[in-house]
């Protein structure tokens, strides 16, 4: 028993040695979209714009104030930023129709990540055995990069703006497999064991909520600031995500086996990839993939109830306003 043992702590900390490059990267990438998510919203306020308000029977919509020297014009001041009542877009201060317009925006958001997300499972996913787990890391990495860059220039788009935000979201969510292939790199690395395979994921698990405490502890910092203008913000988070990219391609070593196409010898799993280029590998598998979800009942019913829900969501949050 106690060889046993000692034979399962020794295979933990093996994993755990091949593992600190993957968890930073992990920690970097898992950083970033949380962040992102975090102030998601209040920047998509930020960007509703309205015409210049006037007061209805002497009242102002919330979120503005009419001044004493522009009571014949009946014409609303917005109220400074900080204020409870302040509208959350220095282009609006109709805090109702800024809050309306956000929500309808989310809903929308929320219906494009869960098809998009969908879309990179079934054809990124099913690259990571032909591509390998490193490429379809990076492709995730490139995405978050985008998203951050048309938010960058999202502002200066008028009237364009909020469809931007949208293909920004498109962008991320359509080439993120980054989890199923960090997995896989962690189930490569580590012994043929159970218990250290466990290890591994368990250290996955234990990076990704340490990173969504300290994104989301830096999103409430800057999102009490009330800003109006996020450049400075998506600067920094573009900066962030080069260096992510650059980890990833300097640091993290390709994991995949040359056995993970079946049980072909070295020389004609490399006669195999001589033969047939890795793009077209890599639409084979995402049609082998794409025949044994149709041929499970269950993944089928599955995949439909996650694609009725993300429709569910978006329509419920538009129901809102």
């Amino acid at each position: 028993m106690d060889a046993v043992r000692r034979e399962s702590s020794g295979a933990k900390r093996e994993a755990m040695k091949r593992m600190p490059r993957v968890l930073l990267v992990t920690f970097l990438f898992m950083g970033a979209n949380d962040l992102t998510a975090d102030l998601g919203n209040s920047f998509q306020r930020s960007l509703v714009g309205c015409a210049q308000l006037h007061a209805i029977d002497g009242v102002c919509p919330v979120g503005s104030e009419m001044l004493e020297d522009s009571e014949k014009a009946q014409v609303c001041e917005p109220l400074p930023r900080g204020d409870v009542n302040w509208s959350g877009s220095g282009r609006c201060a109709d805090k109702k129709y800024v809050m309306n317009t956000g929500v309808k925006l989310s809903g929308k958001l929320i219906l494009v990540d869960g098809i998009m997300g969908l879309v990179a499972i079934v054809f990124l996913g099913a690259l990571i055995d032909s591509w390998g787990r490193k490429p379809v890391c990076i492709i995730a990495l490139f995405g978050s990069l985008c998203r951050v860059a048309i938010w960058l220039v999202a502002p200066s788009l008028r009237p364009h703006e909020l469809n931007a935000v949208i293909a920004g979201e498109v962008f991320s969510s359509g080439s993120n497999a980054f989890g199923p292939a960090v997995k896989a790199m962690a189930a490569d690395l580590s012994p043929p064991n159970e218990e250290a395979r466990a290890a591994a994921f368990a250290a996955l698990e234990l990076v990704k909520s340490i990173s969504v405490l300290l994104s989301f502890g830096l999103g409430y910092f800057i999102l009490e600031l009330d800003l109006e203008d996020y450049h400075a913000v998506w600067a920094s988070s573009a900066v962030y995500s080069l260096i992510a990219i650059f980890v990833a391609v300097l640091c993290v070593q390709e994991t995949r086996s040359n056995q993970s196409h079946g049980d072909l010898s070295e020389e004609e799993d490399d006669l195999a990839t001589s033969r047939c280029p890795c793009a077209q590998r890599g639409i084979e598998d995402v049609i082998i993939g794409l025949r044994a979800v149709m041929a499970d009942a269950f993944l089928r019913q599955f995949l439909v109830v996650q694609f009725l829900f993300g429709i569910g969501c978006a329509h419920q949050q538009k129901s809102w306003t």
